[in-house]
Protein backbone atom coordinates (compact mmCIF):
# COMPACT_ATOMS: atom_id res chain seq x y z
CA UNK A 1 0.00 0.00 0.00
CA UNK A 2 3.23 2.53 0.16
CA UNK A 3 4.11 4.83 2.94
CA UNK A 4 1.54 7.19 5.32
CA UNK A 5 3.68 9.87 3.06
CA UNK A 6 2.40 8.40 -0.26
CA UNK A 7 -1.02 8.67 0.73
CA UNK A 8 -1.38 12.09 1.31
CA UNK A 9 0.60 12.94 -1.68
CA UNK A 10 -2.32 11.41 -3.64
CA UNK A 11 -5.03 13.40 -1.31
CA UNK A 12 -3.16 17.22 -2.22
CA UNK A 13 -3.72 15.87 -5.99
CA UNK A 14 -7.29 15.77 -5.55
CA UNK A 15 -9.94 18.48 -4.01
CA UNK A 16 -11.41 17.15 -0.84
CA UNK A 17 -14.91 17.91 0.18
CA UNK A 18 -13.90 20.63 2.91
CA UNK A 19 -11.34 22.15 0.28
CA UNK A 20 -14.29 22.26 -2.31
CA UNK A 21 -16.90 23.68 0.59
CA UNK A 22 -13.85 26.43 2.08
CA UNK A 23 -13.62 27.60 -2.78
CA UNK A 24 -17.93 27.64 -2.39
CA UNK A 25 -17.98 29.43 1.18
CA UNK A 26 -15.53 31.84 -0.52
CA UNK A 27 -16.98 32.82 -3.84
CA UNK A 28 -19.91 32.94 -2.27
CA UNK A 29 -18.47 35.72 0.24
CA UNK A 30 -16.97 37.66 -2.91
CA UNK A 31 -20.38 37.37 -4.75
CA UNK A 32 -22.10 39.25 -1.81
CA UNK A 33 -19.44 41.61 -1.10
CA UNK A 34 -19.43 42.87 -4.97
CA UNK A 35 -23.22 42.89 -4.59
CA UNK A 36 -23.24 45.04 -1.33
CA UNK A 37 -20.56 47.45 -3.18
CA UNK A 38 -22.36 47.80 -6.29
CA UNK A 39 -25.83 48.52 -4.19
CA UNK A 40 -23.85 50.94 -2.26
CA UNK A 41 -22.09 52.49 -5.31
CA UNK A 42 -25.71 53.30 -7.41
CA UNK A 43 -27.07 54.51 -4.25
CA UNK A 44 -24.87 56.95 -3.57
CA UNK A 45 -25.05 57.53 -7.12
CA UNK A 46 -28.38 58.48 -6.96
CA UNK A 47 -28.25 60.42 -3.55
CA UNK A 48 -25.37 63.00 -5.51
CA UNK A 49 -27.42 63.06 -8.21
CA UNK A 50 -29.94 64.26 -6.12
CA UNK A 51 -28.02 66.84 -3.92
CA UNK A 52 -26.97 68.33 -7.25
CA UNK A 53 -30.24 68.85 -8.60
CA UNK A 54 -31.24 70.42 -5.54
CA UNK A 55 -27.81 72.47 -5.68
CA UNK A 56 -28.27 74.05 -9.00
CA UNK A 57 -31.68 74.09 -9.28
CA UNK A 58 -33.41 77.95 -9.50
CA UNK A 59 -36.28 76.83 -7.25
CA UNK A 60 -36.89 77.92 -3.89
CA UNK A 61 -36.60 75.51 -0.85
CA UNK A 62 -38.65 76.35 1.96
CA UNK A 63 -38.23 75.35 5.56
CA UNK A 64 -39.99 76.10 8.32
CA UNK A 65 -41.33 79.18 6.30
CA UNK A 66 -38.04 80.33 5.46
CA UNK A 67 -36.73 80.47 1.93
CA UNK A 68 -33.58 78.99 1.07
CA UNK A 69 -31.78 78.60 -2.43
CA UNK A 70 -31.13 75.04 -4.18
CA UNK A 71 -27.30 75.32 -2.49
CA UNK A 72 -28.33 76.19 1.20
CA UNK A 73 -31.11 72.58 0.66
CA UNK A 74 -28.16 70.89 -1.02
CA UNK A 75 -26.33 71.68 2.22
CA UNK A 76 -28.80 71.29 4.87
CA UNK A 77 -29.65 67.88 3.52
CA UNK A 78 -25.90 67.00 3.24
CA UNK A 79 -25.90 67.51 6.47
CA UNK A 80 -29.07 65.42 7.84
CA UNK A 81 -28.07 62.45 5.32
CA UNK A 82 -24.55 62.63 7.46
CA UNK A 83 -26.72 62.59 11.05
CA UNK A 84 -28.92 59.63 9.44
CA UNK A 85 -26.22 57.77 7.74
CA UNK A 86 -27.24 54.22 8.91
CA UNK A 87 -30.82 54.70 8.69
CA UNK A 88 -29.73 55.57 4.67
CA UNK A 89 -29.80 52.36 2.97
CA UNK A 90 -31.65 53.82 -0.92
CA UNK A 91 -32.42 56.73 -2.42
CA UNK A 92 -35.72 56.79 -0.85
CA UNK A 93 -34.81 56.86 2.31
CA UNK A 94 -32.75 59.53 2.12
CA UNK A 95 -35.30 61.46 0.56
CA UNK A 96 -37.39 60.38 3.95
CA UNK A 97 -34.85 61.40 6.61
CA UNK A 98 -33.17 64.05 4.83
CA UNK A 99 -35.59 65.77 2.24
CA UNK A 100 -39.31 65.60 3.92
CA UNK A 101 -39.78 67.28 7.08
CA UNK A 102 -38.01 69.27 10.17
CA UNK A 103 -37.25 67.17 12.81
CA UNK A 104 -37.72 70.34 15.19
CA UNK A 105 -41.21 71.34 14.25
CA UNK A 106 -42.31 68.50 11.94
CA UNK A 107 -43.31 70.51 9.65
CA UNK A 108 -43.07 69.58 5.49
CA UNK A 109 -40.28 70.94 3.50
CA UNK A 110 -41.71 72.40 0.47
CA UNK A 111 -40.24 73.34 -3.22
CA UNK A 112 -41.59 76.28 -5.44
CA UNK A 113 -40.22 75.94 -9.06
CA UNK A 114 -40.63 79.15 -11.24
CA UNK A 115 -44.03 78.38 -13.52
CA UNK A 116 -44.92 74.95 -10.91
CA UNK A 117 -46.67 74.73 -7.97
CA UNK A 118 -45.56 74.17 -4.98
CA UNK A 119 -45.09 70.54 -4.03
CA UNK A 120 -43.83 68.94 -0.91
CA UNK A 121 -39.94 68.66 -1.42
CA UNK A 122 -40.48 64.77 -1.08
CA UNK A 123 -42.86 64.53 -3.94
CA UNK A 124 -40.30 66.60 -6.11
CA UNK A 125 -37.29 64.16 -5.30
CA UNK A 126 -38.98 61.14 -5.89
CA UNK A 127 -39.82 62.49 -9.33
CA UNK A 128 -36.46 63.54 -9.94
CA UNK A 129 -35.16 60.27 -8.93
CA UNK A 130 -37.52 58.42 -11.00
CA UNK A 131 -36.62 60.48 -14.03
CA UNK A 132 -32.70 59.37 -13.66
CA UNK A 133 -33.80 55.66 -13.16
CA UNK A 134 -35.59 55.81 -16.32
CA UNK A 135 -32.29 57.12 -18.05
CA UNK A 136 -29.67 55.04 -15.65
CA UNK A 137 -31.53 51.96 -14.60
CA UNK A 138 -32.82 51.34 -11.09
CA UNK A 139 -30.24 50.52 -8.30
CA UNK A 140 -29.55 46.04 -8.34
CA UNK A 141 -31.31 45.55 -5.37
CA UNK A 142 -34.82 47.57 -7.57
CA UNK A 143 -34.02 45.58 -11.08
CA UNK A 144 -37.44 43.70 -12.43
Amino acid sequence: MGSPGQASKRRRGRPTVLSSVRLAGFVAGLFLTILAVTHASATDAEIEYLLSVVAQSDCTFIRNGDEHSGQEAAAHMRKKSDHFSERITSAESFIEYSATKSLLSGKQYSVNCPGSESLPTGQWLLGKLDAYRKLHGPPPDKAP
